[in-house]
């Protein structure tokens, strides 16, 4: 049924999130341009000639549209300049012309930053120049008017460039309960006032919700409307006829291609090969019968569809445009914080379909190990250091008397036999060592050290 459904008028995609990468820039960049002519009509002849000649190239009047079309002013909703009550940062999107919608026309940032130097054209942060797309750059001014005199630079034309400022970056989007249905959208507009401090309702677009009626679908309208404030400040809420609405925060709706299965565009605008969003291959996925046990998701590479609501790429994208509509900023700044899906190995593998194998299995007997040698052995190494064991039992020790006086007398005899063969056996012993040796063997042999001994005696023992 949703294959049948009428083309929307007004898409909420489509208006207000900024354009993706693969959307094709050259209407937008017609868009632009034609703004940027619109503010050098009111400097001097010599400026507008060069953005004239280029736009009588033959090349471009062939291939560029003559008119913009309405879904494309549609999208220019709000200032096309910044205010000196606009905060930083002040940033200008740039892009080069395309001649053709799939020319893959690509800028890098350092190309561009060599063009701002060549051109003298300062008050550029340091770091202000970035890439936020295949064919864009983000520049960041330190003021206002630096940003607003980069917009009409005629240089740009010359180089087929087109400068022009983001709209998150100068509008805030909320969404609104309790309008009455029969108030229309402009009527909704006029009746609706801000508080102050807040910026005009630049837009009001009521929220239609699809019913069906004897088979046939229809849009009616809710009471929600989605408003566009001027502005970089989101009021709390609205008074409409002496009543107070609350404001919430409007999240840009995540869209996801039929015909490529990647998200940020419909069918209606895919340039890309058609890849079945069932099994991966390329080709549509409405002729595909694979069922969703056997199923591969290009996204994440999961076993599932690729428009199934449990794909982790699409909750990334969900994080994506809330925090692209918090803190107002591009899809592709919000992108570089949030890392990619991926699925580790181990999950790839474990979910792989297995396979009959014809190879044919050879046990083969494990290898005996060499025998080990003797390594250390704890229990004789405990025996080792352990005391020796008494034969005695405790005690016996201390209940014996300590017997010394034999051990002593055995030990005198043994020394006066010492002395006794050592003053025999040397006769030449000199007359003081033989009076000291005889000396020491009376002690022993008395017990009592005597007063003198005669010299005469001395030689008699000696001879």
């Amino acid at each position: 049924m949703e294959r049948n459904k009428p083309p929307d008028p007004d898409p909420p995609d489509i208006a207000f999130a900024p354009p993706s990468p693969n959307f094709p820039l050259s209407h937008f960049a017609d868009v632009a341009c034609s703004i940027a002519e619109s503010q050098i009509s009111s400097l001097p002849e010599s400026q507008p000639s060069s953005n004239q000649n280029i736009r009588k190239r033959p090349g471009d009047d062939a291939n560029l549209p003559s008119h913009v079309p309405p879904k494309q002013q549609r999208n220019q909703i709000g200032r096309s300049r910044y205010s000196a009550t606009d905060k930083a940062p002040f940033i200008v999107h740039v892009s080069r012309l395309e001649p053709q919608p799939n020319a893959s026309t690509t800028l890098h940032p350092v190309t561009f930053g060599m063009f701002l130097v060549k051109n003298n054209i300062g008050n550029i942060v340091r770091d202000g120049v970035k890439k936020v797309g295949r064919n864009r750059v983000s520049v960041e001014f330190s003021s206002p008017q630096d940003a607003n005199s980069f917009i009409i630079n005629g240089i740009l034309s010359k180089n087929s460039y087109v400068a022009a400022i983001p709209t998150f970056n100068i509008t805030r989007m909320g969404v609104v309960s309790g309008v009455p249905s029969d108030l229309s959208e402009e009527e909704a507009k006029n009746y609706l006032e801000v508080p102050s401090g807040c910026g005009q309702i630049l837009k009001v677009r009521r929220i239609s919700r699809k019913v069906f009626r004897d088979g046939i679908s229809e849009f009616k309208p809710t009471e929600t409307c989605v408003i566009t404030f001027d502005g970089q400040v989101l009021p709390n809420r609205l008074f409409c006829f002496y009543t107070s609405l609350p404001v919430t925060q409007y999240v840009y709706p995540t869209i996801q291609c039929r015909k490529c299965c990647r998200f940020g565009h419909v069918e209606s605008i895919c340039r890309s090969k058609p890849r079945c969003s069932k099994c991966g291959h390329d080709h549509p996925g409405d002729g595909c019968s694979i069922s969703e046990g056997e199923a591969f998701c290009v996204l994440c590479s999961g076993n599932h569809f690729a428009n199934s609501k449990s794909c982790p790429e699409l909750g990334r994208q969900k994080a994506i445009k809330t925090i692209m509509a918090e803190k107002s900023l591009s899809y592709a700044e919000v992108s570089k914080t949030i890392p990619p899906v991926s699925r580790s190995y181990a999950n790839a593998a474990k979910s792989t379909n297995s396979s009959q194998s014809y190879r044919k299995t050879v046990f083969l007997k494990p290898k005996t190990h060499a025998p080990l040698s003797p390594s250390y052995d704890k229990a004789a190494h405990q025996r080792i250091i352990n005391s020796p064991l008494s034969s005695q039992p405790d005690g016996c020790a201390l209940n014996n008397p300590f017997s010394g006086s034999n051990d002593i007398s055995s030990l005198s005899e043994i020394l006066i036999k010492v002395l006794s063969t050592i003053m025999s056996n040397n006769p030449q012993i000199p007359s003081n060592v033989a009076h000291q040796l005889v000396t020491l063997l009376l002690n022993i042999k008395n017990g009592s050290t005597p007063n003198s001994v005669s010299a005469v005696e001395c030689e008699e023992r000696v001879s």
